[in-house]
This record gives structure tokens, C-alpha cells and sequence, in this order.
């Protein structure tokens, strides 16, 4: 079943052919054990995704992870934390924060009951846990809410069924302050759209052809003119389509007609834009601006009707591209586009079956992301560096849908590329300056954090933004936390946990780690033998594996690795319980992991702030399994 409110069905058997043979569909090789729903895209470059059942929401959310080349199409799935209970949403509100947690409000159906629920809560990804948020003051229905990140990084929610105040979500306290005085008409399936001044637009759907736009700074609405050509459907469905910012300054607006728009933000004009074929529209459905500046738009028959086509808009013109496998038997309403790092397209329609859009040409240069202050030097491990330049946000919110679900991705990511390997990490970025489009020669800047499985060495760093990447500078990073035990993947993570913890056995956990090197160790450590580190190809990593397997011994093999903190953390997980050691480690989560595998007590991995990493500690210290089964 896929539910839809006035779900019109209309059974044309349609038939197209692509104008651009360039435009492909590649399916993910590692399909969702899931059906996937709305994607948002987190700060450190994964991919929190919504888990359908049925074409109805549920509270179990999983994790895109790309693979070390940066390649989402070969990324595995791991799972998150659930939403707190009977929180299963299905058309609602949606937002990643400046400082990396998840925003999720309301829903039109909360499981499978369409009850405009008020239930709303957000994610930390640093904890991976959920805390539920109190709905606004006298507010019973949120629904399927429209919602947008306001330049200055607050949340702005227009709740459902026809309630003309919004409302602002202080971070901190996770409270609510009305706004969004003289609105014309209600939120009602409406499309929010942030613009380069900083004001929200937004096109009427029950005040015919009439447009607005918020100002943040009087907290007020006002009218921006009308469309030429309706939009809305117009009552009793009210529905209307999304509207895209691109890069020349202009909205690509659409709606439940067939009918499209373009508002001209420096002149504040409108004008009629091409008509799609056929009676084609998007009463409610995804599109995405594309890194060469097109817009790639999911279109319908009808209100709610079946069988998908899928164009790009070129800025004058409808270009008609191919669809997904499904889009024959696809509805638009169901479809949910997310703009990746790479400039891709991910798409999911609630099923099992992601796929990953890709198009033709490129971004001019003067779109790009430029980095004007950087570190030279990065540590391992490190938190809170500061990097600044120009047009980290980007031009626009990137992809767009309207009321029932929101995947902005107008926030700087930090990419580290080791020149050596071609391995990519991801940063987690947080404290952006600003969440402001289009933001020009205005210096801005964001905060990373540098993981622990990234790899020493020289590097290349860049700022991504919509897909589009500065130019690289080259940094140093150096210095490992000293921790032997780092993972790129948390199943990886979870399988050494189940192997190691055990140890004596026979190492049938380590077999599918991804990593050869983290695979060897975790082969030795499970066997209590050198044997498996003979051919492991990191030297101070091979080092550590011959100390640390065969502990308590003299660790001599400790002796010739390079890296000081690791060269500590070997004596003391080798020595079997030398204290001294474990104290030298500067970072306090590979101490306290030193601490409890040296001598066998998980009491010291309470200490470690990285839950995996906790639940890793106390599974491997405390010479038990039931840990590792929490790793996600």
C-alpha cells in the first residue's frame, strides 16, 4: 500500500525516449536491506535514511556509508538508533543543524494512522540517540510540515492543516517562538524556498496565483508577486510542486499543474516557464539542482497518478531524461532525491532498490567553493579546526520537495584525500557561520573534526558543496591517536569486537572485514598468534599485532614502531597491564582503551565519548560478545 491523501490514480501507459544518452541510473551494489524513504545527508558525508514498511513511515533509520574511495554506489548500510517510541512518521519535516544533529517533526501519518501527529524529535549523530521535542505551545497537529534552516541556523516550521504561524526551534532548549505575521494564506502543502537575500519565498497554494516571501529579520510575510500561471491545483488537494534556487539566480518553481514558474530574485519578477508534456506535473514529488546547474525534475500524471518521467530543466528548456528502472509503476509523491558530495543524485522510492543519478557537463569554476584559510598540519583524531573561504553553502538547498519532506544539503563538507592511497575521508562539520545561499565574496567558515581511520600523511582538502568541490590544498596530517583498533566501517568494527573478544578461537568473524590490515590484526588478536600480522602491509600496524597478540610477553616487537602514541599503546597492551604506558596516550579514548585491554577491565571504556568505540572497548576488555552486537 502507499498512502496518499485524494490519491488519484491514473493508469496512462506512457512511453519516452532519452534525449541524453550521458544521464544514467546506476543501481547501489550494496541494496538497503530496507525499504529506503526520505535521505538526508549528514555532516561527516554519510547517508541517514528512513526505514518504509508497506509505504508507511517506521521509526528505524540506517546509515549510507561510502567506501574509501568515496563511491556511495559501492557504500554498505549500517543501522541507527530508533526514534523514541510511536514516533514512526510518514510525510513530515526534516533538517540537518548547523551543528550536525537531525531534525524530524511531525508526520501526516504516524504509522499507519494519518493523524497530523505533533511528535517531533532530533538526532545526534555524535551519540547516535534520539531526544524527543515538545510540540509548540497550544500546537495538537504538526503533519506534513514544511520547514526550512534560516541563514542565521534556525529551524523554521510551518505546521499542517491550515495554520498560518510558524515557528522557531531554539537549538539549546529545544523550544519554540512563534513567527510569521501577515501570512496570506495558510502552510498548507507548501514549498519553501531560501533565497540569496536570506528571505524565504514561498508560492501560495489556496490564494490563486499570489507568492511570498519571509523576512527573518521583522519575522513577517509579504507578497512577491504572482506566478502568471497557476501552480496550486488548487481545492480540495491544494497540492504544488518544488521550487529550486539555481546558480543564475532564479527559482524553478512547479507545481500540481502542469504549469511552471520562474522568479527572477534580483528584479523580484515573475515569469511563466516551459509547461511540461502531456499533463505532466508535480503534485508533490522531488527535484534537485545538478552540479552543471539543470534541475532534474520527478513529474506525475495528474494529481497522485501513475507512471513517472523524469526532465531536467536547462533554464529555458524541458529536457526529457531517462527514469529509474521503476518509474514506469512510480508515482512521484513517493520519490525522495538527495544531492551527494559527488555530485550525484540519490534516489529512493520506498523500496529496496536505491539508485544513483548521474548527469552530463560540470559546474563552472566560479560556482566552486574557494578555501582562503586552512591548517597546514592535521591530527589524527583532532577536533574543532577552523577552516574559512567563500561559498561553502553553496547556491541553493540543493533538493527540494516541498511539505512532506525536506533534504537541504546548503552546508560546507570537509574531504580528505591521501595523495599516497586515494583514500577519501569525510570530516564532520559543525558550527557552520552561516546557513546563507549563494553568500558571494562573503568569508565564511566551519568547523571539522578529523576522524580516526584517516589515513597519515600528505593530503588534499577541499570544501564540498551541493555536490561541487573547491579546488584542493594540501595538508599534512599527521600523528595518529595511537590507536591500532580504527575502523572505516562499522561492521568492520563489529566484527573484529566479536572476534577479538573471544580470543582463543577460531577467527571466522574477521574473515569479511573490509580492510586487509584491520582483518590481519583481527585475525592475530582472535588466534593469539603473530602469525596473521606476517603479511599485513602497515609496518607500525603489524608491529603493534605482533606485540599485542601474544600479551602478556616482553614486548620488544613495541620497540621499532614509529608513532609514539602507538609505540605506548602497544607496551601497554602487551606488558599486560603497564599502567605507565597507557598514561603517555595524549588522546583520553585511546588511554582509557589502553587502560582496559591491558588488563582485561572494561570499568576504564565508560570514559571513551564515541559509542561504537565504547561498546568496541567494553566487548574486547571485557572479554565478551553482547557489546559488540550494539556497534551500528
Amino acid at each position: 500500500m502507499v498512502p496518499r491523501t485524494l490519491a488519484f490514480t491514473f493508469l496512462t501507459l506512457l512511453s519516452f525516449v532519452s534525449l541524453a544518452d550521458a544521464q544514467t541510473w546506476t543501481p547501489l551494489i550494496h541494496q538497503p536491506p530496507f525499504q529506503a524513504g526520505t535521505a538526508l545527508l549528514l555532516t561527516d558525508g554519510t547517508v541517514m535514511t528512513q526505514q518504509m514498511s508497506g509505504g508507511f513511515g517506521t521509526g528505524q533509520w540506517w546509515k549510507l556509508t561510502p567506501d574509501n574511495t568515496g563511491s556511495y554506489i559501492n557504500g554498505t548500510w549500517s543501522q541507527l538508533a530508533t526514534m523514541p517510541s510511536s514516533h514512526a512518521p510518514l510525510y513530515y519535516a526534516s533538517a540537518v543543524l548547523p551543528d550536525g544533529r537531525v531534525v524530524i517533526a511531525g508526520g501526516e501519518y504516524n504509522g499507519t494512522a494519518q493523524s497530523e501527529t505533533n511528535l517531533s524529535a532530533i538526532y545526534s549523530p555524535a551519540t547516535n540517540s534520539w531526544t524527543s521535542i515538545a510540540p509548540p505551545s497550544g500546537i495538537a497537529q504538526i503533519g506534513d510540515a514544511s520547514s526550512v534552516i534560516l541563514p542565521s541556523g534556525t529551524f523554521m516550521l510551518g505546521p499542517c492543516c491550515f495554520q498560518t504561524t510558524e515557528w522557531l526551534l531554539n537549538p539549546l532548549t529545544l523550544t519554540w517562538t512563534a513567527t510569521g505575521s501577515n501570512k496570506a494564506d495558510s502552510n498548507v502543502e507548501e514549498s519553501w524556498t531560501l533565497l540569496p537575500n536570506g528571505a524565504v519565498l514561498t508560492v501560495d497554494t489556496a490564494n490563486g496565483t499570489n507568492s511570498e516571501v519571509y523576512n527573518a529579520s521583522t519575522g513577517s510575510w509579504s507578497s512577491a508577486g504572482s506566478t502568471i500561471v497557476p501552480l496550486s491545483t488548487g481545492s480540495p488537494a491544494l497540492e504544488i510542486g518544488p521550487a529550486v534556487l539555481r546558480p543564475d539566480g532564479t527559482v524553478f518553481a512547479t507545481g500540481g499543474t502542469s504549469n511552471t514558474a520562474i522568479y527572477n530574485t534580483a528584479s523580484g519578477n515573475w515569469a511563466a516557464g516551459p509547461a511540461f508534456p502531456s499533463g505532466f506535473d508535480i503534485a508533490d514529488g522531488p527535484a534537485a539542482l545538478l552540479p552543471n546547474g539543470n534541475v532534474l525534475a520527478d513529474t506525475a500524471p495528474g494529481v497522485f497518478g501513475q507512471g513517472t518521467r523524469f526532465f531536467e530543466f536547462d533554464g529555458s528548456s524541458l529536457i526529457a531524461v531517462s527514469g529509474p528502472p521503476s518509474a514506469a509503476s512510480d508515482y512521484s509523491y513517493i520519490g525522495r532525491m538527495l544531492v551527494l558530495p559527488t555530485g550525484q543524485i540519490l534516489f529512493t522510492n520506498q523500496t529496496s532498490s536505491v539508485q544513483i543519478y548521474s548527469t552530463s557537463g560540470t559546474f563552472q569554476g566560479a560556482w566552486q567553493p574557494v578555501i582562503t584559510s586552512a591548517p597546514g598540519t592535521l591530527s589524527v583524531g583532532s577536533n574543532n579546526n577552523t577552516i574559512s573561504g567563500t561559498q561553502f553553502n553553496g547556491f541553493s538547498q540543493g533538493a527540494m520537495y516541498g511539505d512532506d519532506a525536506q533534504a537541504a544539503t546548503n552546508y560546507p563538507l570537509v574531504r580528505i584525500t591521501n595523495n599516497a592511497t586515494g583514500h577519501v575521508t569525510y570530516a564532520r562539520t559543525h558550527n557552520h557561520s552561516t546557513m546563507a545561499v549563494a553568500t558571494g565574496s562573503a568569508i565564511v567558515s566551519t568547523q571539522f573534526d578529523v576522524p580516526s581511520n584517516t589515513e597519515s600523511g600528505s593530503c588534499t582538502l577541499q570544501v564540498v558543496a551541493n555536490g561541487i568541490p573547491s579546488n584542493g590544498v594540501t595538508v599534512q596530517v599527521t600523528g595518529s591517536n595511537g590507536n591500532p583498533f580504527t575502523y572505516l566501517m562499522p561492521r568492520d568494527q563489529q566484527l573484529a569486537c566479536y572476534g577479538i573478544s573471544v580470543a582463543p578461537n577460531f577467527p571466522s568473524n574477521c574473515r569479511d572485514i573490509t580492510d586487509f590490515n584491520d582483518k590481519q590484526m583481527c585475525s592475530g588478536m582472535s588466534q593469539l598468534s603473530q602469525t596473521p600480522c606476517q603479511s599485513m602491509t602497515d609496518r607500525n600496524l603489524q608491529l603493534a599485532c605482533y606485540g599485542m597478540s601474544v600479551a602478556p610477553n616482553f614486548p620488544s616487537n613495541c620497540r621499532d614502531i614509529t608513532d609514539p602514541q602507538m609505540q605506548n599503546f602497544c607496551y601497554g597492551v602487551s606488558s599486560g597491564g603497564s599502567m605507565p604506558n597507557c598514561n603517555s596516550a595524549t588522546d583520553g579514548n585511546t588511554r582509557a582503551l589502553c587502560f582496559a585491554m591491558s588488563v582485561h577491565n572494561a570499568s576504564s571504556c565508560s570514559n571513551i565519548t564515541n559509542s561504537n568505540d565504547r561498546l568496541f572497548c567494553q566487548g574486547v576488555a571485557g572479554r565478551s560478545q553482547t557489546p559488540c552486537t550494539s556497534i551500528q
